[in-house]
């Protein structure tokens, strides 16, 4: 073992002391010591056998680059989380300043680092795959047909207002009939406006294709009167985000399929307007996104939508 690494080895033993008389949670604890053990690690493999050692900002990227390369190889996952890089960070450096502020030791050792932000991991939105989008439809229609309950019409509307429609949880849970206007054709092909309140009272109205909420759309009709929430649980209250979030948990598991997050489907909704070849403008309209750079995550580079869009140059 390097020099270096018994040096903070030592400190480390005084470090978790310290936080012990300072009462620190054992969660806390159990936290620094892991993340001083992989730091003292990385130090003991990149550092010389020397008595001397600058801890500088290269250092902790190099560190935090050691990190990354080692869970991705044990746990296979593409990175690691911000969190988990924020954590080491903060770790690190109240470890180093413990040493620094008490230690009167004749190891020459030097702590100059910038502050350092890892970027956030870039990840691609979830959305639910054609096999079980299909499998949760069809449980969705067969409990409408076998059971014929109000739930049952509520949970595949409100699927469907998701899927079709870009709705939000708490949008959906808000709506009423007043807020559907009469079906019309365009192109041939039948649609519907849905009024979604937004934040502010703010409002704006999406079209549906007519036919996917034709059922239950009918059905709440002839049960609610205009100005009634759409939307009640089995106890006759208005639905909240959270008991949807069970109801389609709930249904998941009679599909077998993984469990389909109201986010998932709204996102799903995203990514087949993305397959479609809708433009940006379009989209931030029709996710009602204020600011275009949060359509934009959707709009991953694909080289078959950058063809079609210069083949006509």
């Amino acid at each position: 073992m390097s020099k270096c690494a018994i040096f903070l080895y030592k400190w480390q033993e005084l470090f978790i002391e310290d936080l012990e008389l300072n009462e620190k949670d054992l969660k806390t604890i159990s936290n620094y010591h892991k993340v001083t053990d992989n730091f003292i690690f990385f130090i003991d493999k990149t550092v010389p056998d020397i008595i001397t050692m600058d801890i500088n900002t290269k250092t902790i990227q190099l560190f935090l680059k050691f990190r990354k390369e080692n869970i991705i190889a044990r746990t296979k996952k593409v990175d690691i989380s911000i969190d988990t890089k924020k954590n080491d960070i903060k770790v690190v450096r109240l470890f180093l300043n413990f040493i620094d502020d008490t230690s009167k030791d004749d190891f020459n050792f030097h702590i100059k680092w910038n502050k350092i932000t890892p970027k956030p991991q870039k990840k691609e939105k979830p959305h639910i795959i054609t096999e079980e989008l299909n499998l949760f439809l069809g449980q969705l229609e067969n409990n409408i047909k076998n059971r014929r309950k109000e739930l049952d019409y509520v949970c595949s509307f409100a699927f469907k207002l998701a899927l079709y429609g870009g709705l939000r949880a708490s949008e959906i849970c808000d709506m009423t009939l007043k807020g559907f206007s009469a079906p019309y054709e365009d192109s041939g092909s039948k649609f519907i406006d849905v009024t979604i309140k937004g934040k502010g009272n703010t409002q704006f109205s999406n079209p549906l294709p007519y036919l996917y909420i034709k059922k239950e759309l009918s059905y709440f009709a002839r049960n609610r009167n205009i100005n009634d929430d759409i939307f009640l649980n089995t106890k006759g209250y208005k639905l909240s985000r959270q008991s949807l979030y069970q109801y389609f948990a709930k249904i998941s598991q009679e599909a077998g399929v993984q469990n389909t997050e109201i986010h998932k489907i709204r996102h799903t909704y995203a990514h087949s307007l993305v397959n479609l070849g809708v433009d940006l403008m379009e989209m931030q309209d029709l996710l009602r996104h204020s600011d275009p750079t949060t359509s934009r995550i959707y709009l991953k580079r694909n080289k078959q939508r950058m063809i079609g869009a210069v083949k006509g140059l």
